[in-house]
């Protein structure tokens, strides 16, 4: 069954190592003239493979490693030429205002208080900048906000992505990094800039999605506008924060984001229209394809052509293409050849988590699916066999997609399974409904049934999604994964499927070992963490928050209580790194200003306004002093007690004269969290 199996699914086998070479030519750079012997090379590899299927060699395990090394070179090859086209950062120090004309390449994004452009510099007086992709906030305080193809000329300055500054955050730098993206600037009303509109030239496209949103905010209440919007048409920017945490603590948050799921949406409810009007009139195939692969790529432009709903696009088209040419073509194949062409297309896309999930629930349904069907025979009945069919579904996608989930989301939602039962089917028939309304929104009867019916259904989805989300454990947050066991947990998981896909038990002996090498790296983790003791000190806005860890609990010490946000996105990530079981919160009314507080083996000073302007500092017996909202001369101090003392200064920018290289000295605006191991 093994061989039968790699026999039967060639594009699989290629796929593999083309993967492979992507990976070591994201690592790996070598120069130009390296990179053009290797494309010969390339050639050469294929020339003596076509010569010895000519000549009919015997020993094809010959053909076979010289196929997967011709692939491997061929995903390096892709891998350095994406990375010599690609415009990479600049050796850039933060420097004086400079005149720079950029045009926006996306729609704006709404934020809190600003939209998010996505632009790229057309012109700069370094020519350098020239190509460079800028993510520019703009302040909703302007009155004018540019469209997507407007430019913008500006006299402002041009900053790094700032690095993540507590420990174990999210990298917002790393996560621009992969689209390109490397510098950012904030803009509002004070900021010199002129805004000219581009070619906003109506197309056909652009009229559709002004139609679809027209149709929502006449036909469906105001409360629900937002997640209509976001199903059909992939606009986000009127969800409320509410409704994006309930989804997000529900297990329902992939519904949101226009990808995958909506696109096969599409193909499954056109191709059973076409195949129902088939029966009656027959359609030639090659016109059947046609409506299929115009409809899939009319959606994908109406939703904006993010690179999440080409990628899903491109993997349905390939799929429509195979079941009509090849109906013999394995599936797993025609999702290897999807994924070879897309990779080819951006290499890059291996890196992303969009690709990865999509990919991964594809071929968890294709593989456990037929599995489950086997051990638990569908029956006939029609609403038993939709259940347990979603059921299925929903499982194999839930499986295959836990491992990235888990080291991308650190949680894991508790009823995610059981609410996908009843969401997945509530989205299937909002897209359906949504779009029959968008389509006969010119008759008034229709428009309006259908909108009464699209609004019903987001009100039911909502309601669950908001009632499972306020379950006391809807959502398992401690989780940590590191990148080496987030592997081991793919592994493990990926070689199960595949033993009962092709009935072979020695993959199982593999995913165990995979399994026991994952809670042993676990286990060692969690006994390194019950032994130590650090003192770190978060970098978060107008606030002071100090933290000491005994093994697996923590006192926390914070000048102004803190916000749930806060807590979420700058302390959590660390306290799930940690495997924290239990906080103590004191506010500094506790620790009095002026006094010292000792952990296990130190001490640190929380000094006093009348103590910073003192030379008594110098004379404290601490480990740590830690400044806040210094002036000048007080700035200037705290640079004299770094000659004898570890000094942190939170909420103050350093200056000319104390600059943040001084040893000792540690700004946290600019360089982020302070910590400090202590030895046992």
């Amino acid at each position: 069954m093994k061989r039968k199996f790699w026999n039967s699914h060639v594009l699989l086998r290629l796929l593999l190592p083309f993967i492979f070479g992507i990976i070591i030519g994201k690592y790996i750079f070598v120069s130009h003239e390296s990179l053009l012997m290797l494309l010969f090379g390339c050639s050469l590899l294929a020339i003596t493979l076509v010569s010895l299927s000519y000549l009919q060699v015997k020993f094809s395990w010959i053909s076979g490693a010289l196929v997967y090394t011709l692939f491997i070179l061929l995903g390096f090859c892709r891998a350095q030429q994406q990375h010599i086209s690609t415009p990479q950062p600049l050796e850039y120090e933060r420097a004086e205002k400079s005149s720079f004309l950029v045009q926006l390449i996306a729609d704006p994004l709404s934020t809190a208080k600003s939209y998010r452009l996505e632009t790229q510099i057309k012109a700069h007086d370094d020519g350098e900048w020239v190509g460079q992709k800028v993510v520019i906030y703009f302040a909703k305080t302007i009155e004018t906000t540019p469209k997507n193809g407007d430019f913008l000329f500006l006299n402002h300055f041009i900053n790094e992505v700032a690095p993540p500054k507590n420990p174990h955050e999210f990298s917002f730098k790393k996560y621009m990094a992969k689209q390109g993206i490397f510098y950012q600037t904030y803009v509002n009303e004070n900021t010199a800039m002129e805004i000219y509109p581009g070619n906003r030239k109506s197309n056909f496209i652009e009229m559709l999605r002004e139609a679809g949103s027209k149709y929502v905010d006449t036909y469906i209440s105001e409360q629900n506008q937002g997640i209509a919007k976001a199903l059909l048409f992939g606009l986000r920017n009127d969800l409320t924060r509410e409704q994006k945490s309930d989804f997000i603590d529900a297990g329902t948050m992939h519904i949101l984001a226009v990808s995958g799921l909506h696109v096969g949406i599409i193909f499954l409810l056109i191709s059973s229209f076409i195949k129902t009007i088939n029966h009656r009139i027959p359609i030639p195939k090659s016109l059947q394809l046609l409506v299929v692969l115009t409809v899939i790529w009319i959606f994908v432009l109406l939703t904006g052509a993010k690179a999440s709903v080409l990628r899903a696009g491109i993997m349905f088209s390939v799929f429509a293409v195979g079941m009509s040419y090849f109906p013999k073509m394995q599936s797993l194949n025609t999702l290897a050849c999807a994924a070879i062409f897309i990779l080819a297309i951006n290499p890059n896309h291996v890196f992303d988590v969009g690709f990865q999930l999509s990919f991964s629930a594809v071929a968890g349904i294709l593989m456990l699916v037929p599995v489950l069907r086997q051990i638990f025979p569908v029956p006939k009945f029609l609403i038993p066999k939709y259940l347990l069919d979603i059921t299925y579904v929903s499982i194999a996608a839930q499986l295959a997609t836990l491992p990235f989930s888990l080291y991308y989301f650190q949680q894991f939602p508790s009823f995610g399974l059981l609410t996908n039962l009843v969401a997945i089917p509530l989205a299937i028939g909002i897209v359906a409904v949504g779009f029959v309304g968008f389509i006969f929104s010119a008759i008034p009867f229709l428009a309006e049934t259908t909108g009464f019916l699209l609004d019903w259904m987001i009100r039911i989805l909502g309601f669950i999604n908001s009632y499972v989300a306020e379950l006391p454990t809807s959502t398992i947050s401690s989780i940590h994964l590191t990148e080496f066991e987030s592997l081991l947990l793919f592994l493990g998981v990926a070689l199960l499927g595949l033993m009962f896909f092709i009935e072979n038990k020695k993959l199982l002996i593999i995913s165990l070992t995979s399994f026991l090498i994952l809670s042993i790296s676990l286990g060692v983790n969690k006994w390194t963490i019950s032994n130590q003791t650090d003192v770190t000190v978060y970098q978060i806005n107008n606030n002071i928050v100090i933290e000491v860890q005994h093994g697996r609990s923590v006192d926390l010490f914070t000048k102004d209580p803190l916000t749930n946000q806060q807590e979420k996105y700058h302390l959590l990530p660390n306290h799930k790194a940690n495997y924290i079981r239990s906080k103590n919160f004191y506010s500094f009314d506790v620790v009095k200003l002026g006094e010292t507080y000792h952990y296990e083996n130190g001490t640190f000073a929380l000094p006093s306004r009348t103590l910073q302007y003192s030379q008594a500092t110098t004379n404290l017996n601490v480990d740590i002093v830690i400044f806040n909202d210094l002036d000048y001369k007080e700035l200037y101090h705290a640079k004299q007690v770094a000659e004898s003392k570890q000094v942190i200064i939170a909420n103050t920018y350093p200056n000319r004269s104390v600059p943040d290289t001084i040893e000792n000295l540690h700004f946290l605006v600019t360089e982020g969290y302070f910590q400090l191991q202590i030895e046992e």
